[in-house]
């Protein structure tokens, strides 16, 4: 047995291969604490500009589609600040978020799960279900009807997301108030 696991490592070693590190926020090839420059050189997958809500904000390129859990997105975006990804978002069909969720569980362990209600214009009822990760580098947390009741959303953000997009929004603010 001893040997075999041996040669396993060997194997694994030798082709590049890395097992997932479950504690590490990542979206296939995009991870918190990315450098920004490994998105930026890729402009055939990748388009990155100026954004509202950070330094710069990469996305999918428009007709390439990614899925997650097998489940085709809807958006892919890797918000950037000071040359580092701080927050990926992964948009999905709600109808789709047991399935995420589901997957998520199995990479990152059980949830903290909580739910909010939700009242739609003509006055439905909804239940938003809201699953979320505390790990070492920051938090992953899905909601199936994050800010509309057609998209599911899983953000993975870094311990300091928060408070830099209050940095940015500050930042931004002050310059808007110049140009009143």
């Amino acid at each position: 047995m001893k040997i075999i696991k041996t040669l396993l490592l060997a194997l694994l070693v030798s082709t590049g291969a890395q097992a997932a590190d479950p504690a590490r926020l990542e979206f296939k090839d995009i991870y918190i604490g990315q450098q920004a420059k490994e998105l930026e050189g890729n402009p055939n997958r990748f388009t990155c500009k100026e954004s509202a809500a950070s330094d710069e904000m990469c996305h999918l390129r428009i007709g390439i589609i990614e899925t997650i859990a097998g489940v085709p997105s809807k958006a892919v975006m890797a918000f950037i600040h000071d040359g580092i990804v701080h927050k990926i978002m992964v948009g999905f069909h709600p109808r789709e978020f047991l399935t995420v969720g589901h997957a998520l569980k199995e990479k990152y362990g059980t949830p903290t799960v909580t739910s909010t209600d939700i009242v739609s214009g003509t006055g439905a009822h909804y239940k938003n279900n809201i699953w979320k990760w505390k790990l070492p580098d920051g938090t992953l947390t899905v909601e199936q009807y994050a800010s509309r009741l057609d998209s599911t959303y899983a953000f993975f953000e870094s311990n300091d997301y928060p408070r830099l997009a209050v940095a940015w929004a500050k930042k931004k603010a002050k310059k808007g108030s110049s140009d009143l």
